[in-house]
């Protein structure tokens, strides 16, 4: 499934998603978005990420973290910091420029869920 111009529409429920969880984290509530879009999300952001990493020419990593994570760090919900602290097979350092679709947060957002 996709647009006219060929884009996949999970980048609108991406972008749908991302501002509930906005939402829910401004209102000081838990940030509990459906555990299947969390894993259809953490499976298309981790082979886009690992695409670009190929494509720039650098070794291979593997990163593990929660699915919630995973999606809100590659749009830009989570520091450096934050995002450095996940399971990496190596270090890091070199493969965060990839990582961050949006830049990275300058300050913890705070976030937690109730699962």
């Amino acid at each position: 499934m996709s647009t006219p111009e060929g884009k996949p529409f999970s980048n609108a429920v991406f972008d749908a998603c991302s501002h509930e969880a906005d939402l829910l984290s401004a209102m000081g509530q838990p940030v509990d978005l459906p555990e299947d879009f969390l894993t259809f999300a953490r499976q298309a952001m981790t082979k886009s990420f690992y695409a670009q990493v190929a494509y720039a020419g650098l070794d291979p990593i593997e990163v593990s973290a929660l699915p919630l994570e995973i999606f809100r760090s590659r749009l830009g919900r989570r520091t450096e910091a934050e995002v450095m602290a996940y399971d990496w097979a190596a270090p890091p350092t070199d493969y965060l420029d990839f990582w961050f679709i949006f830049g990275r947060c300058e300050k913890s957002l705070g976030e937690f869920s109730s699962s």
